[in-house]
């Protein structure tokens, strides 16, 4: 299909789309699993479709990389000390996955710059650096192409604000800030162009919310608000345009175990069937590939490292099942040759096609016409005895492109939607077969589209 005619397509799903899933937690199993760990840092480098974690307390100076299916551990030639209680974001401007401060094993903290492309990790040498520190948080704000650092400990707490744009760490003066705190979470919400903070720790632990637009912090007051936690985790999910928020240590020590979620005016608690053990010092990230927030690790309520890797959202699994027959002599086949997962191009493959005049059928349903259950319904009284309709029409005309004389390929943009998990859609193929029956068209079997992230 021409970029057109994939773009009227995706369209067209939305448009039958019924509404979504209520998001929730899923627990994921991979082949090979990181050592488990706490106080690590993570980014998700949308360049390659990759989440990135180095270090942490049972991390060491470890690279690990998380693809959506697996971890795969990543072997560099160069390696920033082992830390933990650092901060990673990645630039999307650059490429370039961003880490600074933390502490080592002496302990001692750290103001050391590092950037990783994937294949290496390379020491930066910049003119200024913040003070060494921990607990500290960072975004990028990819609206300015800057990274975002605030606050932390350095033996003091503290509530400074600085940007990295690749060369240099500058810091900014602002109107209004943020108090003093650390192990508080931030992340950058792209559909609003703002960086925001929650929580921490103060004095006391803080529930607060905060924006930062490149110019001042401004305090958010919001209706409803999270109880007052901090090394709690956070990311922004894109698909659905909030901040995600999961657990840490809130009053009383106790380790928390509520997801919340901020869409810019207001916090709401999330209901969820399914939900990670309550923990601290964990890390999350958005899979902006994949359309969900990633998370792994931190510390459980008795003080143990944890290793397990969830998932939030509509995670779904996609298939491609053909159904029904074809007609025709031989019959006409419409197989699939990849699956349809959102934010990628979904494909079948016609065979025994006696011409190369063919289209695609789309509908929402293989059952109902009219809604009436007549499907499926034989063609036989429109000239096309041995052809069944196998679905609504309720697209007709999507076009295919010639492979060989007896093969076309038929081509679908499945947009990137979260409305779209779990969604059937069938298609069908038709063909122009001179002398094959009276209409002179044949059809083949269906295929059932079970859209899903993965």
């Amino acid at each position: 299909m021409k970029l057109a005619a994939l773009a009227a397509f995706a369209a067209t799903l939305l448009a039958m789309a019924s509404v979504a899933q209520v998001p929730d937690w899923t627990q994921v199993t991979t082949a090979n699993v990181p050592v488990a760990r706490s106080s690590h840092a993570m980014a998700y480098d949308s360049a390659r479709g990759r989440v990135v974690m180095f270090g942490g307390y049972g991390g060491g100076n470890d690279t690990w990389e998380y693809d959506g299916v697996n971890w795969t551990y990543v072997a560099t030639a160069n390696s920033p000390s082992g830390r933990s209680n650092h901060v990673m974001a990645f630039d999307s401007a650059r490429g370039k996955v961003v880490m600074t401060g933390g502490n080592d094993t002496a302990p001692g903290y750290l103001n050391d710059t590092w950037e990783y492309d994937g294949v290496n990790w390379t020491p930066v040498t910049t003119a200024n650096s913040p003070s060494p520190r921990v607990w500290h948080a960072i975004a990028f704000d990819n609206a300015r192409g800057k990274v975002v650092m605030f606050g932390g400990y350095d033996g003091s707490y503290l509530n400074d604000t600085w940007e990295y744009d690749g060369v240099d760490w500058i810091q900014t003066t602002t109107a209004n800030s943020p108090s003093v705190r650390h192990s508080h979470e931030m992340v950058f919400d792209s559909a609003r162009g703002s960086v925001v903070i929650f929580g921490g720790n103060g004095s006391n632990r803080l529930n607060d919310t905060w924006e930062y637009d490149g110019v001042n912090w401004a305090q958010v007051t919001t209706a409803n608000s999270p109880a007052g936690r901090f090394w709690h985790a956070m990311a922004f999910d894109s698909a659905r345009g909030e901040v995600v928020m999961f657990g840490g240590n809130g009053t009383g020590s106790a380790y928390l175990n509520d997801t919340w979620e901020y869409d810019g005016v207001n916090w709401t608690q999330a209901t969820t069937a399914s939900s990670p053990s309550g923990r601290m010092s964990h890390q999350m990230v958005y899979d902006s590939a994949r359309g969900w927030p990633v998370m792994f690790g931190g510390n459980d309520s008795a003080a143990v490292s944890l290793s397990d890797t969830w998932l939030y959202g509509d995670v779904a699994v996609s298939s491609a099942n053909s159904y029904g027959t074809g007609c025709g002599a031989p019959a006409l086949s419409f197989l699939p040759t990849a699956n349809p997962v959102i934010g990628t191009i979904a494909g079948a493959l016609i065979s025994n096609a006696p011409t190369p005049f063919a289209g695609v059928t789309l509908g929402a349903t293989d059952t109902f016409i009219g809604g009436y259950p007549l499907l499926p319904l034989s063609l036989w009284a429109w000239g096309m005895p041995g052809c069944w309709m196998l679905h609504s029409n309720d697209v007709f005309g999507l076009s295919v492109t010639s492979v060989t004389a007896s093969t076309l390929q038929f081509d679908a943009a499945i947009p990137f939607a979260s409305v779209l998990l779990s969604q059937h859609f069938y298609i069908q193929a038709y063909c122009f077969a001179p002398g094959a029956n009276a209409a002179q068209i044949v059809t083949s079997n269906g295929i059932d589209w079970l859209i899903g992230n993965q």
